[in-house]
């Protein structure tokens, strides 16, 4: 007998792209918040010196704990995620925040494509990859416990 797998409430292969929906939103701001000339209206910014790496480095590790969360709720049983599958969701989060990088760089806006805030976003997915399998297993148990 064959078991069935649920993606985010859906049998597997029925939803997956609804399974990465969060990860995808994520993502979604970044590109807003990074894209646009002055996402934040006439806000004053920064409020100190190194807020922007700070932001980036928020950025980076939201969207790899998106990532690892999309991951560990699609999956059968609840347990940790294997540290290689993280590795390979924390390549893709840099990835995808290296492209954000280089494509601001690009845009006929008063933005600039800096080193140093690709520094900080990959510095912010290393955290998020360390930390997020942990965090999300206990937030998904909890959620599953309160459910039954």
């Amino acid at each position: 007998m064959q078991q069935k797998y649920m993606i985010a409430g859906h049998e597997k292969g029925q939803c997956r792209v609804m399974a990465w929906l969060p990860s995808a939103v994520v993502y979604a701001v970044i590109l807003y918040a990074t894209w646009l000339p002055a996402p934040m209206g006439d806000m004053e910014l920064p409020p100190f010196p190194g807020f922007d790496k700070v932001i980036h480095a928020v950025f980076g590790g939201g969207l790899a704990g998106a990532m690892i969360f999309d991951y560990t709720r699609g999956r059968a049983s609840l347990r940790m995620a294997p540290k290689a599958a993280v590795w390979y969701l924390a390549i893709v989060a840099m990835a995808l925040m290296a492209i954000d990088e280089a494509v601001q760089g690009m845009l006929p806006i008063e933005r600039t494509s800096d080193f140093a805030d690709l520094l900080a976003d990959w510095l912010g997915v290393a955290v998020g990859a360390l930390t997020a399998p942990m965090a999300t297993l206990w937030g998904l148990k909890r959620v599953r416990q309160r459910s039954r």
